[in-house]
């Protein structure tokens, strides 16, 4: 082999030792809060909704302990998006966390039972967006066909205000989008520590993800989180991390909020960049946010 190819291989080489050490250390970084499955009441099941239009989608729920006591109550449903770099098996213990919260919660009467259901985007990267080529469709198979198939399937309140979504990081940045942009599918919107990017951030920091979902400014415009935030108006709720990174996207996206005079509640964590230490700290006030029904 040539020198020119040597230099190219040892390029390649150091390209894709960079990304594994990257997902690694993420990994790392959140492990020990995922790594025992939290204990429920209810029960947590794990599906795979094949889509002829878009895709599959593996999922996980949670059914609260009381779903099976009457044929005739209907539960709201909380719609849970998680971060990014992480393996599929993160969406189930995420959703056990959540519904092991939710066992102690109903029990203390902070909120009624719910249903959690809890995607898993298996490429790990695609922001919970839809291409700018099709190839990745993931907002609209959680937007259109999860939440169709759900409401079939279980015993759900099928309207906007039975319906909330949440997401944690990248997670964040698609329960802002795919809240905003679907109204009438989703009637709350919580963003734990959002990735809250916007095409200058994105398009330099996560330039691989840049090039797979959006290509251009003018298609990002679609996902903008300040643009899509302009052209509905949503219950938001937001929980911003010390880490310097989520913490400048969210004060930004703050100052917008502020600019186009959008209401939302806001509320700054001594946590780091950790989804179960950012829940723990503002349950209560995610349940108060959330209401009752």
């Amino acid at each position: 082999m040539n020198r020119l190819g040597m230099i190219g291989v040892v390029v390649v080489a150091g390209v894709l030792l960079s990304y594994v050490f990257r997902r690694e250390v993420l990994a790392l970084i959140v492990q020990p809060y995922r790594q025992t499955p939290m204990e429920v009441t209810g029960t947590i099941q794990e599906h795979l909704l094949q889509d002829e239009t878009f895709d599959e989608l593996p999922y996980f729920l949670y059914l609260p302990a009381g779903y099976n006591a009457s044929e005739q109550q209907r539960f709201r449903v909380l719609y849970h998006l998680h971060g990014a770099m992480l393996p599929p098996g993160q969406a189930r213990l995420e959703c056990q966390f959540i519904g092991s919260q939710l066992d102690v919660a109903v029990t203390e009467n902070k909120i009624d039972p719910m249903i959690v259901v809890c995607p898993a985007d298996v490429e790990g990267n695609r922001m919970w967006a839809d291409s700018y080529d099709g190839k990745h469709q993931v907002a609209r198979l959680v937007t259109e066909a999860l939440v169709t198939h759900i409401d079939a399937t279980y015993r759900t309140q099928a309207q906007p205000l039975g319906r909330i979504l949440q997401g944690f990081s990248m997670g964040g940045f698609g329960a802002v989008v795919n809240g905003f942009r679907n109204p009438e599918v989703f009637g709350k919107v919580l963003v734990w520590d959002g990735a809250l990017h916007e095409w200058d951030t994105i398009s330099t920091s996560r330039r691989v993800i840049s090039n797979k979902m959006f290509a251009s400014q003018d298609y990002f415009e679609n996902w903008s989180p300040s643009a899509v935030t302009q052209q509905t108006t949503q219950p938001l709720f937001m929980v911003v991390s010390q880490m310097n990174a989520t913490r400048t996207m969210g004060a930004r996206f703050q100052q917008h909020l502020d600019e186009i005079d959008l209401p939302y509640t806001y509320f700054d964590s001594t946590c780091g960049h950790n989804f179960e230490c950012l829940f723990n700290e503002f349950a209560d006030a995610a349940y108060l946010f959330m209401g009752r029904g």
